[in-house]
């Protein structure tokens, strides 16, 4: 078995550059310093708007990258690897709950890097049942 194919799958979900946001620009240095041990194969699922466009593009093209995304993760025969999740904020919240979901029925570690705590302190209404998601409840 050569070194290669004994390398674990890490999922990279979120958005990733272009555009340069601060959220991809997060989820881009997180890819890069994974990819640079040489130690796992990377598996991008871009979870970003694509830039420029209007709100109903931006949303389409962002539903089809993570459903493309959802599909490779549902399907791949590999079932060993990590989940990282670079955690947004808003309705992206709500599909990223689908990944959590799809990686704890494969078995998968996940990590979840949500760079705001509001979503995880904040009480009722919709806050409330994100703290609760992402507990895992």
């Amino acid at each position: 078995m050569t070194t290669a194919s004994r390398r674990r799958d890490v999922w990279v979900v979120g958005p990733l550059p272009p555009p340069v946001t601060g959220a991809a620009r997060v989820t881009g240095l997180v890819r890069d310093a994974v990819e640079s041990t040489g130690e796992a194969h990377v598996r991008c699922v871009d979870t970003g708007d694509g830039g420029p466009g209007s709100a109903s593009a931006n949303l389409v093209r962002r539903l089809a990258r993570m459903l493309g995304g959802l599909g490779r993760l549902a399907v791949t025969r590999r079932r060993s690897g990590t989940v990282y999740i670079g955690g947004a904020g808003g309705e992206v919240l709500w599909y990223q709950a689908i990944v959590v979901l799809l990686a704890r029925v494969a078995g998968l570690p996940t990590v979840f890097h949500h760079r705001s705590s509001y979503y995880l302190t904040a009480t009722g209404g919709r806050c409330g049942s994100s703290r609760r998601s992402a507990a895992g409840g």
